[in-house]
């Protein structure tokens, strides 16, 4: 789970719906509250209500002819300890929301003055610095043995055209990425196509393009390499983001730039 102000903001937005629901779902008014007692291995079912003479409380027993009303009891039961647990959710979500600043350490090394910034060591790296370290990474890249060159946009070689189409997309978008940047799994390294640094999480995300779909052997490969980053916690639609195309189905632009909107980390 990330922790940011677009999740918070959601589960607002998920429990005021909820409240609204609650709110707007209409019983019979019916006095007491529903209580339920277990005798010779079958339920008995009563109400317990108040009498206001005496202001002692008394049981009604409720028969099968009283199904009705037991289901009333037992939802009117059911929303009033749901209405609490929403209230107690959102009480707690808008303060969160209010008081918690995921930045604010960042921002108090980043808004010292440079005369005493320069004399400071952060308690932490900030996310910008450790941004700044991830783009400086060198690497040596697989060597591309195609005698057909394709130049992506910021002037490096990649294998395909749709890596050209998928690279010009991230150039546009003004999404860093890093082309093959070697990934040392457990027990086998491999290069995934395009390599992002999600700056809220500061964990690297990898897209991957599989090209090939309609040949066996190459799905059967896919499958395995998917697998691979499964089972070192890298988790399709978290840190995992994969396109595909085939000999008659050719990679689809539109997808692309929904994932790039549906992942907002590659946007920042």
């Amino acid at each position: 789970m990330k922790l940011t102000k677009k999740y918070i903001n959601d589960l607002i937005t998920k429990y005021t719906i909820i409240s609204e629901q609650i709110r707007k779902f209409k019983l019979p008014n019916i006095a007491g509250t529903l209580q339920t007692y277990l005798s010779k291995g079958c339920y008995q079912y009563y109400i317990r209500i108040k009498n206001p003479e005496s202001n002692k409380f008394k049981r009604i027993y409720l028969n099968k002819s009283d199904k009705n009303k037991i289901q009333i009891l037992a939802q009117k039961e059911y929303l009033y300890k749901a209405n609490k647990i929403v209230k107690k959710n959102l009480k707690a979500l808008e303060y969160f929301n209010k008081n918690f600043d995921d930045a604010a350490l960042d921002n108090l090394y980043e808004n010292t003055l440079k005369p005493k910034q320069n004399f400071i060591s952060p308690i932490t790296m900030t996310k910008n610095q450790i941004f700044k370290k991830w783009r400086n990474i060198t690497y040596t890249p697989k060597p591309i043995t195609d005698e057909f060159i394709i130049i992506a946009k910021n002037g490096e070689r990649v294998r395909s055209k749709s890596e050209k189409i998928l690279a010009d997309i991230f150039y546009d978008n003004r999404l860093e990425y890093k082309y093959e940047k070697p990934l040392n799994l457990k027990n086998l390294s491999i290069n995934p196509d395009f390599t992002f640094l999600d700056k809220d999480t500061c964990k690297e995300i990898y897209w991957e393009h599989f090209g090939m779909m309609d040949n066996l052997n190459y799905v059967s490969s896919v499958i395995d390499k998917i697998e691979s980053y499964q089972m070192n916690n890298i988790y399709l639609g978290e840190r995992l983001i994969i396109t595909f195309e085939s000999s008659n189905k050719n990679l689809n632009y539109l997808l692309v730039k929904n994932l790039i909107n549906k992942y907002n980390f590659l946007k920042r």
